[in-house]
């Protein structure tokens, strides 16, 4: 009897030792420096969820992006991370003069966090060329036309992929400024830089793309939108004018035949130039210099006129009246 209590005491203090070790080679790996794959259940709650969150999407076909408050549903067992890019994915506070920037056939392929940085991995999707493939030359009469169409959608391909980027990038680290976002994209199993010309960053010379930190240079703010729809006013482009505006203070919007014919029959905006932004007791405002070649050929010069914003789906746009009191200036 006493032999088989030594045997049976030598072996729980063996068991004791491995398991004593087992703990310590844990906690070794865990303080390693090599980037650590997130698990897919949030550690701060695995039930579902809302959270608030800034959402940022492109402003209609602008090369801006705008922040769009909203609530995000976590679902359980679904890191925030994913949860988010799943948001803007799906476009669930998508309304009016806001669009998408990943493709629907884009997935989120992993999360993983290294010295401060969260890995985002996206699957080759994301590199949509649907824009420039489906452009057909036997369509187009001209050699010419189809190359200049071609080019065009070139140009917006990598548009659309830069603001991808950078929506990810901005909805992250919205919430924490100082965080950073690497954008991989999975190849042959693996996720991968690409080169900033890949993504769409044709300002950034060489050089595969590295963490990057939230952009305050790319998101609309009042004196951007309005800038943006007074050069679609000078460019003729009223179409495009007509999505930034939004009724004001007589609650009015007219149709868009309407905007139209009523801009056209005040005249045409020949140049602008926003000077300052601020607000008063009736809102925020931009302040502009405007020239306007009337319908009879005169060009009126209008300094530090008052183009007032209004909340459209919690988007700042110009107001209808303001647009209109300024043409009829």
């Amino acid at each position: 009897m006493n032999c088989k209590i030594k045997k049976l005491t030598a072996l729980m203090m063996i068991l004791c030792f491995v398991l004593s070790a087992g703990g310590c080679m844990g906690k070794v790996i865990a303080e390693d420096n090599t980037r650590l794959n997130l698990p897919q259940i949030d550690p701060e709650d695995g039930a579902s969820r809302e959270l608030p969150v800034t959402l940022y999407y492109r402003l209609t076909n602008e090369e801006y992006l705008v922040g769009v408050e909203s609530r995000v549903s976590v679902r359980g067992g679904e890191r925030t991370e994913a949860a988010v890019i799943r948001a803007l994915k799906e476009g669930e506070a998508v309304s009016s003069g806001i669009n998408m920037l990943i493709p629907s056939a884009a997935s989120l392929r992993a999360l993983s966090y290294e010295d401060g940085v969260l890995y985002v991995t996206l699957s080759e999707k994301f590199l949509n060329e649907d824009m420039v493939t489906s452009i057909k030359e036997e369509d187009y009469l001209k050699e010419k036309d189809y190359n200049n169409a071609v080019k065009a959608a070139t140009k917006e391909m990598y548009l659309v992929r830069r603001l991808g980027v950078l929506s990810i990038v901005n909805t992250i680290a919205g919430n924490n400024k100082d965080a950073k976002v690497q954008i991989l994209i999975e190849q042959d199993g693996e996720g991968r830089k690409l080169s900033y010309q890949d993504l769409g960053f044709e300002d950034i010379d060489g050089g595969l793309i590295e963490p990057m930190a939230y952009n305050d240079e790319v998101v609309a703010n009042e004196r951007r939108i309005a800038e943006c729809m007074l050069e679609h006013m000078v460019n003729g482009e009223y179409e495009m004018a007509y999505t930034l505006i939004t009724a004001g203070f007589d609650d009015y919007k007219p149709a868009y035949a309407e905007f139209e014919t009523q801009m056209c029959d005040r005249g045409t905006v020949v140049s602008y130039e926003v000077t300052d932004s601020d607000t008063n007791a009736n809102g925020m405002y931009v302040l502009v210099n405007v020239r306007i070649s009337t319908p009879n050929g005169t060009v009126k010069r209008i300094s530090n006129a008052m183009l007032y914003m209004a909340k459209e789906n919690n988007i700042d746009k110009v107001s209808y009246d303001s647009l209109k009191k300024l043409m009829e200036s």
